[in-house]
């Protein structure tokens, strides 16, 4: 089981116990991906330092609430966090007006 551990009872062989594990950001990082991997290793830092109410904590619930098959939501997510997608929008605009530019 990813992000839990459990014990079975010896006498009926069923779950006695489970323990849910927090599975490190740093996890969905791509091996050669090491700008993903800092900015992750710097998220985990900030897990559970948030106060209860704040905006990041309603950010670290959002991420947390997300499936095992939300996988592309999550990438973009971080996307967004590190400003990939603002920057990507800055640079097509600005190439988007360059051909504006010079057409005229």
């Amino acid at each position: 089981m990813d992000g839990a551990t459990y014990e079975k009872c010896f006498a009926t062989g069923l779950l006695d116990k489970v323990y849910l594990v927090k599975v490190p950001y740093t996890m969905f990082a791509n091996k050669n991906d090491t700008q993903t991997f800092n900015f992750l290793t710097g998220l985990e830092q900030k897990y559970g330092q948030e106060g209860l109410g704040t905006r990041e904590k309603a950010a670290f619930d959002k991420i947390s609430n997300l499936s095992g098959g939300e996988g592309h939501i999550l990438a973009q997510a971080f996307d967004e966090m590190k400003g990939h997608q603002y920057s990507n929008i800055q640079q097509r605009t600005k190439e988007t007006g360059d051909i504006f530019e010079s057409r005229i």
